[in-house]
């Protein structure tokens, strides 16, 4: 409902990023993927959207897909690691947190 409420507003890009998590989670990755898009085409460096982007993109079968949203996501933040994502992220306590974790390493995300 915020997305509708605010179609010009410059932080559109964090309800979209919300969203995307949300459909994520509730395992719509065709959604997901789409929310995490709109997302970055009015943020292309939002780090955590593309985290979502590639694990919906995995999750579709589309790894070279997701491998490029990886390779994005380490230009912008070189340092980022699957370790660093565990320690930091309010969800790996929970089953989802521990699967985009095991999905951004496959996908490519240093150890």
């Amino acid at each position: 409902q915020a997305i509708s409420l605010s179609p010009v507003d410059p932080h559109r890009y964090l309800f979209q990023a919300i969203a995307a998590g949300a459909a994520l989670t509730a395992g719509d990755d065709a959604q997901a993927l789409a929310y995490a898009n709109a997302s970055l085409r009015a943020n292309s460096q939002h780090i955590s959207t593309l985290r979502v982007k590639a694990v919906a993109e995995w999750r579709l079968d589309r790894e070279d897909d997701a491998r490029r949203s990886i390779a994005r996501l380490l230009e912008l933040s070189p340092g980022a690691t699957v370790s660093r994502y565990l320690a930091s992220a309010p969800n790996t306590e929970f089953r989802i947190g521990r699967e985009v974790a095991r999905i951004l390493g496959q996908a490519g995300l240093p150890a």
